[in-house]
């Protein structure tokens, strides 16, 4: 996907219109429908951090070709259709504050287990013994899992930085 199609889909997730968005990061309204509708603009790194800032996003969201579907802590997740994704905290859990967004990739059975994963029941579980595949939940309950039970692990935390 383009600039386009990223700036579309993001102001789409954060229920955001053209006047919103011009309003909150001061970008002129026929600049960002610009933005959303030809292919050949070309934005200033100032507009697209204005952008990513504004739409609880980063740069690389913004501008990569196959941008990341986000889902909130809690939404169901289509894996098959989404092997890689953002998944954004709205409650502290763990070590994560509200607003922190980590990036998952579908698990693999025989691939290593990361330090978080995510379920079945699509909760957010940190790994105790990745051996015996035991995990706990955010209200400490230890319960083991069956590989088939995993259905995504962990690859990175992406940093959220708020003014």
């Amino acid at each position: 996907m383009s600039i386009k199609e990223n700036l579309v889909q993001l102001m789409s997730n954060n229920n955001v219109t053209v006047k919103e968005l011009s309003l909150i990061t001061d970008i002129s309204e026929p600049t960002i429908k610009r933005l959303r509708t030809r292919d050949d603009s070309n934005p200033t790194l100032e507009v697209l951090q204005k952008l990513s800032k504004a739409l609880n996003s980063d740069l690389d969201t913004l501008t990569r070709d196959n941008p990341l579907h986000i889902f909130f802590q809690g939404e169901k997740i289509n894996f098959s259709m989404h092997p890689r994704f953002i998944y954004k905290i709205l409650d502290d859990i763990f070590e994560f504050k509200a607003g922190n967004q980590l990036e998952f990739k579908e698990y693999e059975p025989g691939v290593r287990i990361t330090k978080y994963i995510i379920s079945d029941l699509y909760l957010l579980l940190q790994t105790i013994d990745a051996n015996t595949l035991k995990f706990r939940d955010q209200n400490g309950v230890i319960a083991e899992f069956k590989p088939t039970n995993i259905k995504a692990t962990i690859t990175k935390l992406v940093e959220i930085k708020y003014d």
